[in-house]
């Protein structure tokens, strides 16, 4: 184990013990606050461009830092960026801002 990891208990299997590095922690911290962010966003019923077109900005750093890290899809706890990934499609594109999501994920060569 590096100093870049952390060794986090199973909550069921004492035994075992799941070796997550410190990018990977924040990114699982910052998709929670993302989720939080994208529900509230949505239950205020928010229709200032200005603070949408900001939102969308920090949803596309996040999917490119996203596709920087390591992620273990084994690891159970990967659903919840599958479900913050679910959440910033469904923004970008209620706010006419699909291909900036789209253009996340396709190289530009």
């Amino acid at each position: 184990m590096t100093k870049n990891q952390i060794l986090i208990k199973a909550t069921f299997d004492k035994e075992n013990a799941t070796i997550w590095n410190n990018e990977y922690l924040v990114t699982l911290f910052a998709a929670n606050k993302i989720r939080d962010l994208i529900k509230g966003y949505n239950m205020a019923n928010i229709t200032d461009e200005y603070f949408s077109d900001k939102c969308a900005q920090l949803y596309k750093n996040f999917l490119q830092k996203i596709q920087k890290i390591e992620i273990n899809l084994s690891d159970s706890r990967a659903i919840q960026l599958a479900e913050t990934l679910f959440l910033i499609h469904e923004f970008m594109t209620k706010n006419e801002k699909g291909l900036d999501f789209l253009g996340c994920f396709i190289s530009k060569s």
